[in-house]
């Protein structure tokens, strides 16, 4: 302990002390943790890096969790991780996939740009990915909202459950949502069904017009969307009055 603040502690009856003040200290609040410099960390994160693009597939998987678990200080690895989401290696695609989903909103752009990509198994892997993140994924909602009309089934699908996770913040994809009642694909129709639902009472000036569709399936699935809608409002009626 420095003598001249041994000094004070004693004369104050006690012997705390705290030998550095910590980052942000001083009159500022401190510092999140993740954003103290830490230059062995940031080495450390740099090499790991460098060795998603090892030529070895096991190599880079180990690389792909060492960041994974250092996040959210690994944030620096986003733009390559967003590359090795397009990895030959499936099992590395979905690892790098789920490391973008550790490091949290900062990597939501480069989930967006994974959205357009040409191959569909890597759309589908990034709309997934912003499906885990729920609303904390809210600016890719117009992009999600885009692949709503992808060509590939999987990719429409993976798309209207991102928006379902997303909650009320998705309201503004409910004109698309009802359009995608029309899907040729069965399980998109439910799906997007189910998503209206859960976005309550502001989807039924979207969903009347479909009880006039010329395929009875649509209408079918829209009434029974109206009554699920109309339940839970109802019951949420009946729960205020208690």
């Amino acid at each position: 302990m420095k003598p001249l603040i041994l000094a004070v502690c004693i004369a104050a009856g006690t012997t705390a002390y705290t030998q550095e003040p910590p980052v942000g200290s001083y009159g500022q609040p401190p510092l999140p943790p993740e954003e103290i410099p830490n230059p062995v960390m940031d080495l450390a994160v740099s090499a790991l890096t460098a060795s998603l693009r090892d030529v070895e597939p096991r190599v880079r998987q180990a690389a792909v969790f060492a960041l994974t678990e250092m996040a959210p200080a690994s944030r620096s690895a986003i733009p390559v991780l967003e590359q090795t989401v397009r990895d030959p290696d499936a099992y590395i695609r979905i690892d790098a996939a789920h490391a973008l989903y550790k490091l949290g909103q900062p990597s939501v752009p480069s989930l967006v740009r994974l959205l357009r990509d040409g191959d569909p198994r890597i759309r589908e892997l990034a709309a997934r990915t912003l499906l885990e993140m729920g609303d904390r994924a809210a600016e890719a909602i117009p992009a999600l909202i885009q692949r709503l009309g992808d060509i590939e089934p999987r990719v429409r699908q993976a798309a209207v459950l991102a928006l379902t996770e997303m909650g009320k913040v998705a309201r503004s994809a409910i004109p698309a949502l009802a359009s995608t009642m029309r899907d040729p694909d069965s399980f998109v129709r439910i799906d997007a069904a189910h998503a209206l639902a859960q976005l309550g009472p502001e989807s039924i000036p979207s969903l009347v017009g479909l009880l006039q569709d010329n395929d009875e399936r649509v209408r079918e699935l829209t009434a029974e969307t109206l009554r699920e809608i109309a339940a839970e409002t109802l019951s949420g009626t009946d729960k205020g009055r208690r």
